[in-house]
């Protein structure tokens, strides 16, 4: 078994509370992208928008290694946790129980998180993207990554022709992110040879083009503008602020097992606060926060509930890896 590097398990757990922060952004103005009164909320959503192609890079940098047990093992996860927020918004009075609220819950599971179905079906795909990784040289695995992102730059640069790939919402997206963190691992560029400030200092302009950019549009009224050109996973502010932020991660070390233990169930985050009837309440706690406290409060708070709740679901999650641990055993 692979020792855990408790750098890039601090980046998955960071990844993880930006997935829950660009979530409170979204809360507040009820839409993908920031719409509120707050110069903040639209700061923290685009610090937080690297959040999806942050996990997909960690996953090209290792490489996904295809098994039918790590599938599964993926699918109990979400059912087990999808279905424990389910129950706990039931007995809280929160929710009432319904077969479609079960079917989400179960076989239905893919109508709320696309990003499941989507990493499935890239873990799926990787014996032949692993194949071509291995086989080809240097020149033409570059040529490859040179030739999808002038594609995914077409379809971003031209709306409405390719609305699910150019927003990032899909695997097709996911198998660029994947194999261009194959690429810097493999060959490791000159572009990814600079020092951990220049990769922050990137990362930020990277954020303030977005931030300034969306401002001008809202200014505007451009909200599909907003949408469609910096509110997804292949902008290419999102995908070099992405880059650049994982690559300060792989360049220090350190071990931590408590960082390690809590990275091994950050995804419950994920699934648990995404569950249909427990993402409402989430939304409505934060909007309930923004109406009774101070922008600069609000947002002390909402990152302190945010760690908070990050820590629960991983608690929860020692639960189902221990039934997980138990069915394995008697499989």
């Amino acid at each position: 078994m692979k020792k855990r590097l408790s750098n890039i398990e601090l980046l998955r757990i960071l990844s993880m509370i930006f997935v829950m922060l660009i979530h409170v952004t979204y809360a507040l103005s009820g839409k993908y992208y920031s719409q509120s009164d707050s110069l903040m909320s639209v700061i923290v959503q685009w610090i937080t928008m690297i959040c999806v192609d942050l996990f997909v890079l960690i996953s090209g940098w290792f490489g996904i290694h295809f098994t039918i047990k790590g599938i599964v093992k993926l699918l109990y996860q979400t059912i087990f946790l999808a279905l424990f927020a389910f129950v706990v918004c039931i007995l809280s009075g929160y929710a009432h129980f319904t077969i479609g609220g079960l079917w989400h819950c179960t076989f239905g599971i893919f109508s709320i998180y696309w990003f499941v179905w989507a990493y499935i079906l890239l873990v799926i795909l990787s014996p032949v993207l692993n194949s071509y990784v291995e086989i080809a040289t240097r020149s033409q695995f570059k040529f490859l990554l040179l030739s999808f992102y002038v594609f995914a730059l077409y379809a971003y640069f031209t709306l409405k022709v390719d609305p699910i790939f150019s927003k990032g919402f899909h695997t097709m997206s996911f198998i660029g992110i994947y194999l261009l963190g194959r690429y810097m691992k493999l060959y490791n560029p000159k572009w990814t040879q600079f020092s951990k400030k220049i990769d922050f200092v990137i990362y930020i302009c990277s954020v303030i083009v977005s931030v300034v950019s969306v401002l001008f549009l809202q200014k505007y009224h451009q909200e599909t503008l907003i949408v469609e050109k910096f509110g997804n996973y292949i902008a290419p502010t999102t995908m070099i602020g992405a880059v650049f932020f994982f690559l300060i991660f792989t360049k220090f070390s350190f071990h931590n097992k408590f960082i390690n233990w809590c990275a091994i169930s950050c995804f419950a985050a994920f699934i648990i606060h995404m569950q249909f009837d427990m993402h409402k309440l989430y939304n409505e706690v934060f909007q309930r926060i923004h109406s009774e406290y101070p922008l600069p409060l609000f947002w002390l708070v909402s990152i302190t509930l945010v760690f908070g709740m990050f820590i629960l679901c991983v608690l929860i999650d020692k639960i189902r890896l221990y039934t997980w641990n138990k069915l394995f055993e008697k499989m």
